[in-house]
């Protein structure tokens, strides 16, 4: 329990505190980041429809685009990963998920419009709304991994 803020007196305690803090702050960074990127998205995901484009040539080519946007700020803004050393396991980790996510987006999109007859834009954002979770959670423990120092698990040497 937190009293004005502070951490409580025990050192694990302490160690637990600053861990939700640090978890709490690299969600929040990761909302902001799933938000503009489906904004990409969908919009992409629009225009390509508009064009012509059947919903799975859609969702690839707008995920597509929005799948570097998300990687790239993940990995720079949301994780605070600046190591070199494992961006070959970040990149194909990272890509095997986003080919399941576009997968499962299509067939989701599909299946609500063929099923409710929402609007194709409300559709997506059902859709990867409930994907988000899921993606949230594999990429924070298994492709960016928390093992290595970012500046908010700096603060947890106190």
């Amino acid at each position: 329990m937190t009293v004005n803020g502070l951490p409580p007196a025990g050192a694990h305690d302490k160690r637990q505190w600053f861990k939700s803090r640090a978890l709490a702050a690299v969600f929040s960074r990761d909302l902001l980041l799933s938000l503009a990127s489906s904004g990409l998205d969908v919009g992409l995901f629009l225009l390509c429809c508009s064009m012509g484009l059947d919903i799975a040539a859609a969702t690839f080519w707008a995920r597509g685009f929005s799948v570097v946007f998300n990687f790239v700020g993940c990995k720079y803004l949301v994780f605070c990963r600046t190591s070199r050393q494992e961006i070959v396991r970040e990149i194909l980790s990272y890509a095997v998920l986003a080919l399941l996510l576009v997968m499962a987006s299509a067939w989701l999109v599909r299946t609500l419009r063929e099923q409710t007859g929402m609007a194709l834009a409300m559709c997506k954002l059902v859709a990867d709304g409930g994907l988000y979770g899921v993606a949230f959670l594999i990429k924070q423990l298994a492709i960016f991994q928390p093992g290595q120092p970012g500046p908010d698990t700096a603060m947890q040497a106190d």
